[in-house]
């Protein structure tokens, strides 16, 4: 089970799909890499993976915004950690960067 103590680092996976990936050059205007506060929400009822965790990308005076998936890999233990409160829902942080 990974703990909550430590950062955890991944790519986010699926940031081309639906048009995420323009979306995030938008955002990030004519810088080239940027932190952004996230939360990470999980979607058991995801028909490709009951353990799927989206990653959301929150701004200011905006919704936040879907721009992909914890990996599948350890998809499973981050939705199980946070269903028992091991590991928060928000207050991540993720760095977007092309």
């Amino acid at each position: 089970m990974l703990q909550q103590e430590a950062p955890i680092s991944f790519q986010v996976r699926g940031v081309t799909f639906e048009g995420r990936k323009g979306k995030l050059l938008e955002l990030l205007g004519e810088e080239n890499i940027r932190k952004f506060p996230a939360k990470l929400v999980p979607e058991p009822q995801n028909k490709h993976d009951k353990n799927a965790v989206a990653v959301h990308i929150c701004r200011p005076k905006h919704p936040s915004m879907h721009i992909g998936y914890v990996p599948k890999e350890i998809a499973e233990d981050i939705s199980r950690g946070i269903k028992k409160e091991l590991i928060a829902h928000s207050g991540h942080e993720v760095l977007v960067k092309y």
